[in-house]
């Protein structure tokens, strides 16, 4: 039991700590909590309350520096609740048996997507034009769908959008995505606590040692590159979810 505490402890620091740098901690986070043996049900609605405290301590930072209009980005708030909502359904609609050997197979998979250099677009951050916001409406509301059903790798996949899609500069697709994945964490963390699906006491100690982790990633964003920390997190995911597959 203590191991327990302790390895997922050591996950969520890190991972908070690699999510608020450049996004994706989940990934470790998950596969630890399957590592250790929870049913994979518990195993999602746990990881929700984790990076829930990950995403609250690095959301409210950047939201404190003030690199985001919130104004700007109402529509897709909305689109990314609706989004979680279904994504939660959509994960319970599945057995236990299916999920054991779906988890592992796509944690693997992002971890070998973590290897590979991110292309960038320019930093230019413009207020998108109308087109631009229905794309964003169907982008936010397709990562959300995600993000409820499984989460881990969400929070690289919203820096990416806001480069790509939204044309933010680094720092503005970071906020953005430590905003979007506080509302689908929380959004998706009240599903799964409806159908009893949440490890309360283990989410709880993990989630301080990620909130902790969170605030040195933010602090430090401006630092260090975050392909180091995703390659290194993933590396150990990848390891985790080779084992999880072949036993």
């Amino acid at each position: 039991m203590i191991t327990t505490y302790i390895l997922i402890s050591l996950a969520a620091l890190f991972g908070g700590f690699a999510s608020a740098a450049g996004g994706g901690g989940g990934i470790l986070t998950t596969a630890t909590l399957l590592l250790v043996g929870l049913p994979p049900h518990v195993v999602l609605g746990t990881n929700k309350l984790i990076t829930s405290a990950n995403a609250f301590s690095s959301a409210t930072l950047y939201m404190k520096r003030r690199v985001l209009r919130l104004s700007t980005w109402i529509a897709s708030m909305i689109a990314v609740f609706v989004g979680a909502i279904v994504g939660v359904a959509l994960a319970c609609w599945f057995d236990a048996r299916t999920l054991s050997i779906l988890l592992p197979i796509i944690i693997a998979l992002l971890a070998l997507y973590y290897f590979f250099p991110q292309s960038r677009v320019n930093e230019i951050s413009s207020a998108p034009s109308r087109a631009g916001k229905i794309i964003n409406l169907i982008v936010s509301f397709a990562i959300s769908v995600y993000g409820g059903f499984f989460g881990a790798g969400v929070g690289l996949m919203w820096p990416v959008a806001g480069e790509q899609c939204f044309r933010l500069s680094r720092l503005e697709a970071i906020a953005l995505g430590r905003l979007m994945c506080l509302i689908t964490n929380i959004t998706a963390l009240i599903v799964f606590m409806w159908f009893h699906q949440v490890d309360y006491m283990l989410g709880i100690v993990a989630s301080a040692f990620g909130f902790f982790g969170s605030y040195l990633g933010v602090h430090v964003s401006f630092k260090l590159n975050p392909a180091v920390l995703r390659r290194s997190m993933a590396s150990m995911a990848l390891l985790m979810s080779v084992y999880l597959l072949l036993h």
